[in-house]
């Protein structure tokens, strides 16, 4: 399930949108999640669904052009909880969208390639998890000061489309034509445990890693490359 800016989106092969969903709306119920056992139809190979993670899209003003405007603020959001597991007989979780608790922030995009392990025989979603262990919160009379947090978000490999991740920052004096920019501190960690055909690593000047500083190539001299691996049974 996919929310953003005045969309929701739940259609899927599992799930189907048979009832709606909508912002602004309490208690509402997305079911037939699919849970326990479960058999791919392509490969026939046999795998259990425990494990969710939920995604939170940033929302943000778009121009003309259907593009973000220059001097773009984001608000983030925050999901909680971003993941969970499932146990018992008949599982139930509940799950929250906010995007009033993380400050505003602008966006550094920063690209990123595939190797020629990519290909497209198989889904080519590739989850990961981002922490900012510096992320400012808003302000309320609960909560003062907090800083930190984490989110979940996606990227796809197909051969005419470039990806992007991206990097929050903010002014130091809160105006945009101040020349000193705050970079938040963001850790990319691949989400590998929830990938059945592949596992998937950033491939940095030839060496592998599953997580990544974001701060380490926001100058450009660094690039960002993903490779992935078939899976052993």
């Amino acid at each position: 399930m996919f929310g953003c800016n005045t969309v929701v989106v739940i259609d899927g092969a599992f799930l189907k949108n048979s009832d709606g969903l909508s912002w602004n709306k309490a208690n509402q119920v997305a079911s037939g999640i699919p849970y326990g056992p479960q058999v791919d139809g392509r490969t026939k190979k046999s795998y259990n669904v425990s494990k969710y993670y939920v995604a939170s899209p940033p929302v943000f003003r778009m121009g003309p052009d259907n593009k973000p405007e220059k001097n773009t603020i984001y608000d983030i959001g925050i999901v909680t909880p971003c993941e969970f597991d499932l146990t018992g007989d008949k599982p139930v979780q509940l799950v929250y969208m906010d995007y009033n608790i993380l400050k505003p922030m602008y966006i550094e995009y920063l690209p990123v390639e595939f190797d020629a392990t990519f290909d497209n025989t198989v889904d080519n979603l590739i989850p990961f998890r981002v922490e900012c262990k510096d992320f400012p919160w808003l302000d309320s009379k609960k909560i003062s000061g907090a800083k930190g947090a984490s989110g979940i978000g996606y990227l796809t490999y197909t051969p005419s489309h470039k990806e992007q991740l991206f990097l929050p920052y903010y002014f130091e004096n809160k105006q945009a034509t101040d020349s000193v920019k705050k970079y938040l501190d963001c850790q990319v960690t691949i989400l590998n445990d929830v990938l059945l055909y592949y596992e998937v690593a950033f491939k940095i000047d030839n060496a592998l890693y599953t997580s990544i500083n974001l701060n380490d190539f926001r100058d450009g001299t660094k690039k960002i490359q993903l490779s992935r691996r078939s899976r052993k049974d």
